[in-house]
């Protein structure tokens, strides 16, 4: 048994749910697992310091942090510190991470197969995944009515709907008036929803007819898949995506994906057929996966 302290966002923000779900998992296998959400912008004290220090934890797991959360992370001498790498998050550039093997991880959980490769250059201990846990338990996947929309995104607006390199998602999804909005930051935008409750992302991908998926511009220029993916079909939902065909390996869920193509409205979408029951073996096959290798690191 391993004394083991995760790291979580909160929320809505996008691991709320997922480190919760992903400890559970850890906890099942045996392990003393404790969850705990990070810093976010609150000044870290010598105090919070010494109590984290105090418990003697074995392991910590984490995806990238606040400035001020990693700060403690440094200060855990001896502990085996696991960072899963899917986002550059508070740095310029992915590359950058790179400085910092032994100061703010030791070993590295990634999806991206060119972040392996830099990894394994300079000595660190890595493993890659394909998919991301889809932290949704069978009893949230169900029908809602209020759900029952024929196109559904989930997913915060911000930065989405002002910079550039959206512009192919904002003119198919963030500005159609078909497109069900759900997440924080889309004020003005037609449809917006309000921010989902977390236990119904399950519910959501279910009940709607077609689930919108995308990858950030940084994602795609890493070979990431975001985790909609996983999300809307493990939840036997049906996912409709832009056709990222650059830098993008979807392991075989091709079969499982409708790929917009240029010129088609959207609303010629709206019905397709997709094996869920193959759909939800391959992604929980994936998740099984997933575990397997972070267990490995742990």
């Amino acid at each position: 048994m391993k004394k083991i302290l995760v790291l979580h966002q909160p929320f809505p923000m996008g691991n709320y749910k997922l480190m919760p779900y992903i400890s559970k998992h850890l906890s099942d296998a045996g392990n003393e697992v404790y969850l705990l959400e990070q810093l976010n912008g609150r000044t870290v004290t010598q105090e919070y310091i010494d109590t984290i220090q105090s418990i003697g934890f074995d392991s910590v797991y984490y995806e990238m942090l606040d400035t001020e959360t990693f700060k403690v992370i440094q200060t855990l001498k001896g502990v085996n510190r696991v960072l899963c790498y899917a986002s550059k998050g508070i740095f310029p550039n992915f590359d950058e991470i790179l400085k910092y093997s032994g100061v703010l991880y030791d070993k590295v959980l990634t999806n991206s197969k060119y972040m392996v490769d830099s990894f394994v250059k300079i000595g660190v201990a890595v493993e890659h995944f394909e998919y991301y846990p889809a932290p949704i338990t069978n009893d949230e996947i169900s029908y809602d009515s209020k759900y029952e929309y024929d196109f559904v995104y989930l997913g915060g607006g911000f930065q989405r709907l002002i910079k550039p390199e959206y512009n192919m998602e904002r003119d198919i999804i963030y500005s159609n008036p078909l497109v069900f909005k759900f997440g924080n930051g889309w004020r003005d935008v037609p449809n917006y929803k309000g921010i989902l409750p977390p236990d119904d992302i399950g519910k959501l991908y279910h009940t709607a007819k077609v689930s919108l998926a995308t990858i950030e511009p940084s994602q795609r220029s890493m070979g990431m898949i975001n985790n909609r993916y996983c999300e809307i079909m493990k939840s036997g939902g049906k996912v409709l995506s832009l056709d990222y065909n650059e830098n993008i390996d979807y392991f075989g869920a091709e079969e499982f994906i409708k790929f917009i193509q240029p010129n088609t409205p959207l609303e010629e979408y709206s019905d397709f057929k997709v094996d869920l029951q193959a759909q939800r073996k391959f992604i929980d096959k994936k998740e099984s996966e997933f575990f397997t290798k972070l267990k490995y690191l742990i």
